[in-house]
């Protein structure tokens, strides 16, 4: 049974519509701007979206064209109920008007179900913003698999010794921008931890971070561990210069990494090996740290 929308109902109920849901369109246009060679010919797949809500599908649909993409999917969750698909393609040529085909799914549209994953199987790249709690979910699938993805993420995702080695290793990495603010129905909010991961093979300009403080003078700064020969870093801008040793600094701080600045020793969780699973200051637990150290020149 189809969901019955148009091309033109569909740009009538959504793409005049100011408010946004979820991923900002000027977020989505500012990172996807970066990409555009990398689609050509490409089926891409939404498979977190509605199509009415979604500003992934909105951009696609309206840069269909100009990244020469050769079918756009998209499939949208309906607890208890029943989900949905859009499938666009070309209609007649390069330059041609794509048509649209629009309906229920038989489930509710897990992105993990039967009927998703199956579209999962003919798409090339995956784009999206997944549920939080399923971000691990969802991006294990994506290698199980064996898809291209760019998606809206949460650094906090490299707590996860798994995922940590999949960083460490150049299997998945950062894109090229910040997500800091997000739309809901019921306004927005501001997030910090919010970034555009993928395995898709792309090139930045990564400049070293510029380090202020000297270790040599400031040593009260920077307090050992009580249960490990390392320092505490509470803050990545704190990061000394000057320093040979171990050093413990947040999650946060892989988002300023650079390979030639410093050397990526692992989780506190892995160093500790089993003794306990954090470090410790002043018989205070912390949350989790990356144990890193710089590399000598």
């Amino acid at each position: 049974m189809g969901i019955g929308l148009s091309n033109k109902k569909l740009n009538r109920r959504k793409f005049l519509k100011d408010d946004e849901f979820y991923t900002r369109y000027v977020d989505i246009e500012r990172e996807l701007a970066n990409y555009k060679e990398l689609f050509r010919d490409k089926v891409v797949y939404l498979n977190c979206d509605h199509a009415l809500e979604s500003n992934f599908f909105k951009f696609f649909y309206l840069n269909f064209n100009e990244f020469c993409l050769r079918e756009l999917i998209c499939t949208g969750y309906c607890e208890g109920g029943r989900g949905s698909v859009v499938v666009c393609d070309r209609g007649g040529g390069v330059e041609s008007l794509w048509g649209v085909r629009t309906r229920l799914l038989s489930g509710d549209g897990d992105f993990s179900s039967k009927e998703c994953l199956e579209y999962l199987m003919r798409a090339d790249i995956v784009v999206t913003n997944p549920p939080f709690s399923l971000l691990r979910k969802f991006i294990l699938l994506m290698y199980e698999y064996g898809k291209d993805f760019l998606v809206v993420g949460n650094v906090n995702i490299f707590e996860n010794v798994k995922f940590f080695h999949l960083f460490k290793d150049g299997k998945i990495q950062f894109g090229f921008n910040r997500v800091r603010y997000f739309n809901s129905r019921d306004g927005g909010g501001r997030s910090s931890n919010s970034i555009w991961l993928t395995n898709l093979a792309i090139k930045k300009n990564v400049n070293k971070l510029k380090l202020k403080y000297a270790y040599v003078g400031n040593e009260f700064r920077y307090p050992k561990y009580d249960n490990y020969d390392a320092i505490e870093v509470s803050r990545t801008r704190l990061i000394p210069m000057g320093y040979s040793g171990f050093m413990g600094v947040p999650i946060s701080f892989l988002t300023f990494y650079t390979p030639s600045q410093f050397e990526l020793i692992g989780l506190d969780k892995e160093v500790l090996r089993g003794v306990t699973d954090r470090f410790y200051l002043n018989n205070k637990r912390l949350y989790v740290r990356v144990l890193i150290r710089h590399r000598s020149n």
